[in-house]
């Protein structure tokens, strides 16, 4: 007798072809699922050595090269003196606000 997953490779039609590779699935900061496919795409110059580096990090951690690359972002911006976070904050916010056309009018 063939094991259950076998079998089903034996009937016609019953055998069903997956993707090949891992699913493009990814977490938000907050943990919740999401698909990488839908993040913005970013082009970066750097030199061989750090990618190499971030590439290793990479398959060591398992982490993805999107995610090591915002925690090391995070981790700058946690350093930076509190006013320049928040301007920082603040460019951030005006930049999505923008973005999704929720800009606010300036106060007169």
């Amino acid at each position: 007798m063939l094991p259950r997953h076998l079998e089903r490779m034996m009937v016609p039609g019953m055998a069903t072809k997956r993707p090949v590779g891992r699913p493009p699935a990814g977490r938000s900061p907050d943990g919740s699922p999401v698909t990488v496919s839908s993040f913005p795409r970013l082009t970066v110059i750097m030199e061989r050595s750090v990618k190499d580096r971030l590439e290793a990090l990479s398959s060591i951690t398992g982490k993805p090269a999107y995610q090591i690359i915002r925690e090391a972002l995070e981790a700058h911006l946690s350093a930076l003196p509190g006013e320049d976070r928040r301007l920082v904050e603040a460019q951030a916010t005006r930049m999505q606000e923008h973005r999704t056309g929720n800009v606010r009018s300036a106060k007169r």
